[in-house]
């Protein structure tokens, strides 16, 4: 898959998680661009490259990963914490946007599993200092 065809892909598969965060369902800075490069960088490929078709599974699992930690760090910054109810808004978005986190990373762990030029160590899915 291109970076194209994964950004317009988590567009529509994540469209209401991104628009709680405030962030483009597009390839542009403060959108999906920034998830798009850790991804590709995850596996070892740089920001312009395309994976070989054979890592489209991968490639989509680790965008999706990398998209869902932006809007778990974006998404306090969108809703009032002083309300119960904004509370309460938040406090249910992050739950959902948690257990997406957690199915996107097994996701991403059996894409690997494959073996192959993209079977590498999984510390990547949890950076020092983030507590998922």
């Amino acid at each position: 898959m291109t970076r194209a065809e994964v950004a317009a892909v988590l567009a529509v598969e994540l469209q209401t998680q991104l628009a709680d965060a405030g962030m483009a369902a597009a390839d542009v800075s403060g959108g999906l661009r920034e998830p798009l490069d850790r991804a590709l960088r995850a596996l070892g490929y740089g920001a312009a490259e395309t994976p070989p078709a054979e890592q489209d599974e991968a490639f989509l699992a680790a965008a999706t990963v990398e998209t869902l930690r932006a809007v778990l760090k974006r998404i306090g910054d969108r809703f009032d914490l002083t309300t119960a109810e904004g509370s309460f808004r938040l406090r249910q978005t992050v739950e959902n946007v948690e257990k997406l986190l957690a199915e996107a990373k097994a996701d991403l762990a059996d894409a690997l599993a494959g073996g192959g030029p993209v079977a590498r160590n999984l510390g990547f899915l949890e950076p020092a200092g983030v507590g998922w």
